[in-house]
């Protein structure tokens, strides 16, 4: 995708974050362009959201993680060692 960089309104990184609420507000309201320069040199660009950006992901159920984790379990190699010993918590203990 190309951009036509003349037409957008340019402005460098420390006005940026000076005034990034009202530059928000400009992209928001009158869906303007903003290039961020550093050193004289397109670094960033604000830009109106479009809605094909926004992609809900959906949620894994408490059925779906449950199955998840038994697989887990099942594919886990068995061993002698307590959760205490595989997290650490014993090790206070061995110091003394």
């Amino acid at each position: 995708m190309w951009v036509k960089l003349t037409s957008m309104r340019r402005t460098t990184v420390a006005y940026a974050k000076a005034h990034f609420s009202a530059l928000c507000h400009l992209v928001a309201i009158k869906g303007q362009q903003i290039l961020i320069l550093r050193y004289g040199k397109p670094t960033a660009m604000i830009g109106p959201v479009d809605g094909a950006m926004l992609v809900k992901t959906p949620r894994m159920t408490a059925r779906a993680f449950d199955a998840l984790l038994d697989r887990m379990i099942a594919a886990a190699p068995h061993t002698a060692m307590t959760s205490k010993q595989a997290l650490g918590r014993d090790r206070l203990d061995r110091i003394t």
